[in-house]
């Protein structure tokens, strides 16, 4: 991360992971709440749309531990494999499954809530218009 000076390196990892998903959680609830605001031409109720919110919240919690599993499986059957592909795998078996969980788990909340966000934005879309059909 190039952090220099840094006395509590968790803290800071922390705070790092707590900053990274406020950001993205923010650009992509925008984006959410921008879409549904336009399909629906501001009418969508709020109970509807914090339906959608708290699937897409269950979604990217799912894949985060998908994304954790899956890189885990991979450091397991390939550690060679996982060294040539990222950098700074750690040599120990328990600090390399550690590390791969938590990139993989990184990506998966941040790849799939991404593909999430557009999966919701396209059923909230048809359910909407299959519902106000007659208004289109």
């Amino acid at each position: 991360m190039g952090w220099q000076n840094v006395t509590d390196i968790k803290r800071a990892i922390v705070a790092q992971g707590v900053f990274e998903g406020l950001i993205c959680g923010l650009v992509l609830s925008t984006f959410f709440l921008a879409v549904v605001a336009f399909v629906s031409k501001a009418r969508c109720d709020y109970l509807l749309g914090l339906r959608y919110i708290a699937g897409l919240i269950a979604t990217a919690f799912f894949l985060w531990v998908v994304g954790g599993v899956l890189a885990v499986i991979l450091v397991s059957i390939s550690p060679e494999f996982y060294r040539s592909h990222f950098i700074g795998v750690p040599e120990s078996v328990s600090d390399r499954i550690r590390y791969a969980w938590v990139g993989g788990s990184i990506w998966g909340v941040q790849f799939g809530g991404a593909a999430a966000t557009f999966i919701f934005i396209a059923l909230f879309r048809a359910r909407w218009r299959l519902s106000h059909a007659t208004e289109i």
